[in-house]
């Protein structure tokens, strides 16, 4: 994500590069994740009906690397 640097950077200002900063630094990107599963939700159900998409979102939901990653600061990211 072209925008994260920038993005970390204005919440910790805001909110210091302690316990609670950084804490508030992963809700942005827990919020993205979860509106992602949204999306797909809206994707698949264009393209394959509403029983497609509740399968597709629910796998996406329930896929443990997936919400494992959103909370995750990596030198990568």
């Amino acid at each position: 994500m072209p925008g994260m640097p920038l993005l970390l950077s204005a919440i910790l200002a805001v909110t210091g590069y302690t316990e609670a900063g950084l804490l508030w630094a992963r809700v942005p990107f827990i919020l993205m994740g979860t509106a992602s599963i949204y999306v797909l939700y809206l994707i698949v159900k264009q393209v394959a009906g509403v029983r497609a998409a509740n399968f597709a979102s629910l796998i996406q939901a329930i896929f443990i690397p997936y919400f494992v990653m959103d909370n995750l600061f990596m030198t990568e990211t």
